[in-house]
């Protein structure tokens, strides 16, 4: 039968499922109409479990025959009993191919996951059992493979454990890194785990394993990692911003010198951007309704530019009369190699941060949402009009 690279088998579970994309596919009607011809069972062929394994490889790659949320559902509520069937019969065969047993747990691993994402309250606890149940595997490459997982699935939900508990896990990542031949999966476990710590608020603890890495990194034979210690140096500097002053300096797109400590006594959103930035531009009405909302109480913008073109970027500012400064350095290096981008680790955009009316950072994240929270909590709520 045919075997598939792991990198593949996301497209059989259809990336919608594997990879997150869900609300893509999706459609806007809840409640389609549902052909009898559509409803047929799933069910998997008589044969050899090669040849269900292939059928199963089959059904996945076609995918359900709607793309909306409940038919979708329906799908996994149907795949998932035939995939654990043959996981088992699979698991249980001293004949089945290694390469077989892999495939149908990394599929069966990534329908629990979209399950779960679909409302399925036990998926969490399958995946924990079926991975405690491939550990035991007497086959080394099985063994190892839930073995990753089950670290993967630790460093993924880090901003669950406690203090202790993710300090542990981070020393633990931190040693498999052993410069000067550096294991690829060891720094990219270890980079994840530093990012889910951001994304939990956790800057402390991120900022120093991100510091650990970069030495280990500047240690290390390959100038790819060393060129990636020296940015973590600018990402350690950002994450131990808050409470803390942040320099900015620069010149604005006029090519006038900026001048922050004008700034003082304000609350000010830092942007670092690029007109060729989709998911930026998405962003930029909601930071105009807030400026328009409370500039009159001491809100302002600045905005980092990482474009390439002066030329675009003035007449993106002129066209949406964006009425904020943006630093832009006509003369430097552009786009991420960007001197305060390049200063603050910054490696993608949109990046936000608020400071606060003492010139400390207060918030490393102030996005949609959030940038209306934080700023009534800073300077109190106001009208729809912006008022007082």
């Amino acid at each position: 039968m045919r075997t598939f690279p792991r990198r593949l088998i996301c497209s059989f579970v259809f990336a919608f499922l594997a990879c997150g994309t869900l609300s893509v596919y999706a459609q806007d009607d809840p409640k389609p109409k549902k052909d009898a011809a559509k409803t047929e069972k799933l069910a998997l062929p008589d044969g050899t479990a090669e040849e269900q394994l292939e059928a199963l490889l089959a059904i996945l790659q076609k995918g359900p025959a709607e793309r909306t949320q409940e038919a979708i559902a329906d799908f996994l509520k149907e795949i998932n009993p035939l995939t654990k069937t043959l996981a088992d019969r699979l698991l249980n065969s001293k004949d089945a191919k290694t390469a077989s047993v892999m495939q149908i747990s990394q599929i069966r691993l990534n329908l629990l996951s979209a399950a779960g994402r679909f409302g399925d309250k036990t998926a969490s606890k399958k995946v924990d059992a079926f991975l405690a149940k491939l550990s035991k595997s007497d086959r080394p490459t099985i063994a190892k493979f839930a073995a990753d997982q089950q670290t993967v699935m630790r460093i993924e939900n880090i901003g669950d454990l406690k203090p202790a508990e993710r300090k542990e896990l981070v020393d633990k990542l931190l040693a498999a890194v052993t410069p000067p031949k550096i294991d690829r999966e060891a720094f990219q476990h270890v980079t994840t785990a530093a990012r889910m710590l951001e994304y939990s608020d956790d800057y402390a603890l991120a900022a120093d394993t991100y510091e650990s890495l970069a030495k280990k990194l500047s240690a290390a034979d390959d100038p790819r990692l060393k060129q990636s210690a020296d940015r973590m140096v600018g990402t350690v500097r950002r994450m131990r911003l808050p409470g803390n002053q942040m320099t900015l300096k620069g010149k604005t797109v006029d090519g006038k010198d900026f001048d922050w400590a004008s700034y003082r006594g304000k609350v000010v959103l830092i942007d670092f951007w690029a007109t060729w930035c989709g998911p930026c531009i998405a962003e930029l009405p909601n930071v105009l309704e807030n400026y328009e909302k409370y500039h009159a109480k001491g809100f302002d913008v600045v905005g980092i530019s990482l474009d390439n073109s002066k030329t675009a970027l003035t007449e993106f500012i002129a066209e949406r009369k964006l009425p904020w400064a943006n630093l832009f350095d006509e003369n430097g290096p552009k786009g991420f190699e960007n001197a305060i981008a390049t200063y603050y680790g910054i490696s993608g955009i949109p990046a936000t941060l608020i400071v606060g009316k003492d010139g400390k950072v207060v918030a490393l994240s102030a996005r949609g949402p959030k940038l209306g929270e934080l700023l009534e909590k800073l300077l109190g709520p106001t009208d729809a009009t912006g008022a007082p």
